[in-house]
Formats: C-alpha cells, structure tokens, sequence
C-alpha cells in the first residue's frame, strides 16, 4: 500500500497520545519515505530530574508502542532502528512501516482512553485477572516488574517525600510550576503541562498557586509545613489497591526506549482492565539524580534519599544498576476530573 504524509500523519496523532513527564511532550518527528525519525527535544525534555535525558527516552519509548500499535490496527508492521547511541541530532529511533499479515493488537481502542487519574481510589482489591493482565503485560526480555498489594504504607511513606524535595530544591520547584496550566485557556492554547483540574486538588489548587513564587516556597519550607503536603500525597498512595514497579537490567539508551515501550503496554492495560493508574516516579528520579550528581543535594537530602533508595530496594527489588522506569499506583476510581491535551502532529513535523 502507498503510504502517504496524511497516513504517517495519523499513525503520529496516536504516537502523542503517549504520556510524558509532567505533559512535556519531548519529541519532534521528521518525515521518512516509509515512516518518521523520533527526535528528543531537549528544550522541553529539560528538568532538575532529567538526568541524560532517560525521562524523555522513557516517553519516546511509549510513543513508538503507541505507533505500534496504531499501525498493527492498518494491517501494518513496525520496523524499529535505534542508533548505537543518540547522536547531536538527538535522533532516539527510527520507524518504518512494512506490511504484515495478523489481527490487530487488542490494545489500539485503549490509546485514546489512557489517562492519569489522581482521585483517591478505593482500596478494593485488585481482580485477579487484573492482576495477572498487568503481570503478562509486563513480560519482555530483560524487564522486571514488581507489583505490591501488601506493605502499601510503607511505599507510601516514600513516595511522599517527593513533596518535600520539590519544596526544598528551587531547580526541581521550577521546573514542576512552569508546566502547570492555571486556566482552560492556557491549557488549549499551549496543549501541553499540566491543566490544573488533572491535578484533582479541589480548593487546594488555590494553595498550590501561593507556592510559585519560590520564595513563597521556601517560607513554606521554613515554617516546617511541607509535613502538610507530604500527608496529602501519602494518604493518595495509601489509598490504592496495588503498587507497581518496572525496571530494565541494562541502563543503555535503549534499555529506556523499550523499557517505555513495556511501560506503555502495562499502562493500555491496566485501562483495559478498568483500572485507574497514577505515575509516582518522582522519587525514583531523585534518587537516580543523586548517584549521579549528588552535590546539588545537602548532605542531610542525601542521607534521605539514600534512605529511600534502600527501602525501595527491601520493599520493591530496585537495583540501582538497573534503570527505573516507572514507580506507579493502580486501583478502582472515578472517572478523572479533566484531562491533558496534546499538541496536534502539524506542531511536532
């Protein structure tokens, strides 16, 4: 079959429907005779947590698995080239399409369904074919997954020192609040970040707009108030039926590619599934910032971070010589309040 601009036009809108830090959207694509190159893009892949980019190689990984999939749904296949390692073109991987024989992937209806859902969930527990589903999801070579339905609190207790780091540290603080969009119409019209309704803080959005200005952060700080937040965040994570872990055993550039890929996966499935899924990645990247830059951290962060770097290791097997993909909670909800948009193909070519 002829494959035309318009054709790779609608395979890429299936590919941005793929989630990325903070709504971000790192990736440019440029057009091939037979499919796209995927480009990172550095500008808005940049973040306090970005350490050599992995966040964004994470992301591209889970839009070519969208792309995949999009293209299983035409008849198509998939031809997936990575380069030995990205070059200043930042080029991460290259698509082509061929033609294959086969049913479509029993994913393609969920793509478009995907979404963080950040209301509390109920602790009901998971169905067992649920669970199995996000286990056989989550089978690849050199994947490890991990999911937790017992010492939930504890993960918890982890996970909401987050809160307490983004109030601490004015690179991660700033670059969290430049992505948040405050109104509807600064949401449609940039088509990125963070609407604020996705957040689902209610009349706490009000008080997360008092903290902006880092300054009014750091008197927050001061007053030893960031207990509050870490509570709120905590009781969230408490709140869920399971927690789940996936890690790649390498920590090449690859290795972040097709761990997003199997990220992807594990997510379309949990919709299918009926759950609601909530990325709680920050922690891990912490974490992954302070091995490789640990002087942007005081001593007392680091004595922390490395607290909750070996209680991950007791409580979900992560290995630090190994690259974290994703830290996540998934359970029974409501239906998200709002949720984020994305940039139309005709921004990314």
């Amino acid at each position: 079959m002829k494959i035309g601009d318009k054709f790779i036009d609608e395979l890429i809108a299936h590919g941005l429907a793929a989630p990325s830090g903070d709504n971000c959207q790192p990736w440019i694509f440029r057009r091939r005779e037979r499919g796209v190159d995927l480009i990172i893009d550095s500008c808005r892949g940049a973040h306090f947590l970005a350490m050599r980019e992995r966040p964004s190689l994470i992301s591209h990984g889970a839009v070519i698995e969208n792309i995949s999939i999009a293209a299983h749904a035409r008849g198509l296949d998939l031809d997936v080239q990575y380069p030995d390692r990205m070059a200043q073109d930042g080029v991460t991987a290259t698509l082509d399409l061929r033609e294959r024989g086969g049913p479509p992937d029993p994913l393609f209806p969920f793509i478009v369904r995907r979404a963080t859902n950040r209301k509390p969930y109920s602790r009901r527990r998971l169905a067992p074919e649920a669970r199995l589903a996000l286990v056989e999801a989550a089978r690849a070579p050199g994947a490890e997954f991990y999911i937790r339905e017992d010492r939930i609190d504890e993960i918890a207790e982890i996970v909401s020192l987050n809160e307490k780091f983004l109030i601490e540290l004015r690179g991660y603080h700033d670059d969290l609040f430049r992505w948040i969009r405050w109104t509807r119409g600064q949401a449609e019209k940039s088509r990125d970040g963070l609407y604020i309704k996705t957040l689902e803080l209610g009349i706490g959005a009000a008080g997360l707009a008092l903290l902006r200005p880092w300054l009014a952060a750091r008197g927050f700080g001061a007053l030893h108030l960031t207990r509050l937040l870490c509570a709120v965040s905590r009781s969230i994570c408490r709140d869920s039926a399971a927690v789940g872990f996936l890690q790649m055993k390498g920590r090449t550039e690859r290795d972040y590619l097709e761990g997003g890929r199997l990220l992807q996966r594990i997510w379309l499935t949990a919709t299918a599934q009926g759950l609601s899924f909530q990325p709680m990645a920050g922690i891990l990247f912490l974490v992954e910032r302070l091995n490789g830059d640990p002087l942007v951290f005081s001593v007392p962060q680091q004595k922390i971070l490395r607290q909750a770097e070996t209680a991950l290791k007791d409580l979900l097997g992560w290995d630090s010589g190994k690259a974290p993909i994703l830290l996540f909670r998934v359970g029974y909800a409501e239906p998200p309040s709002a949720f984020s948009l994305r940039r139309p193909a005709g921004w990314v070519l």
